[in-house]
């Protein structure tokens, strides 16, 4: 269907691409993050996420080659990642479903994703509010791409939950972060 209440929340740049999501203010539509030519700025495809999370933030991990969204909902953060060879290869078209994540994690030590940036051999998540609750928590990554992470059970179902190995306080007002190798601005 199409939907007229998309709004768009978050910015990731490759060497090929330009990728922005989005969400269904109204919650009637899955997420999605649009695909752009980095050469043309031509509109490329549709990416249809698996649900309606608000996907505040996007992180392309240039060594692995992942894109990292923003997810979860309801006080339960999440880092989802979608390989590249899956996104190039994915055509909604065809399959007429979401694509497939290639990991999830739930993120223990904050409440909401609200951005995102990729930092050597880590994400870096960040959660505003307008109360002045603001923080800045670093997810470490090992060499393979993957989060550090623990394997729990809840009820009958297992997930794979991280912390952070670094937190910060900061102002509510900051709504992304990027990192150099020198510097974070």
């Amino acid at each position: 269907t199409t939907c007229t209440s998309m709004t768009p929340q978050g910015m990731a740049v490759t060497e090929d691409y330009i990728f922005i999501s989005a969400y269904c203010h109204t919650k009637q539509h899955n997420s999605v993050i649009l695909m752009l030519s980095r050469h043309t700025g031509s509109f490329l495809k549709e990416i249809v996420l698996p649900d309606t999370s608000h996907v505040g933030g996007l992180a392309y991990d240039p060594v692995n080659n992942n894109l990292w969204v923003s997810g979860g909902g309801k006080g339960k953060a999440r880092a989802v990642a979608y390989d590249m060879e899956t996104i190039e290869a994915y055509d909604f078209d065809e399959t007429e479903r979401p694509i497939r994540k290639s990991q999830d994690y739930l993120l223990e030590s904050i409440e909401r994703n609200s951005y995102m940036s990729y930092a050597p051999n880590a994400l870096l998540i960040g959660l505003f509010q307008e109360n002045g609750n603001a923080t800045l928590q670093r997810f470490a990554m090992d060499t393979a791409g993957r989060l550090n992470s623990t394997v729990k059970l809840s009820g009958d179902r297992l997930y794979e939950a991280v912390s952070a190995d670094v937190l910060a306080e900061t102002s509510h007002r900051i709504q992304s972060v990027m990192a150099t190798e020198k510097n974070m601005l």
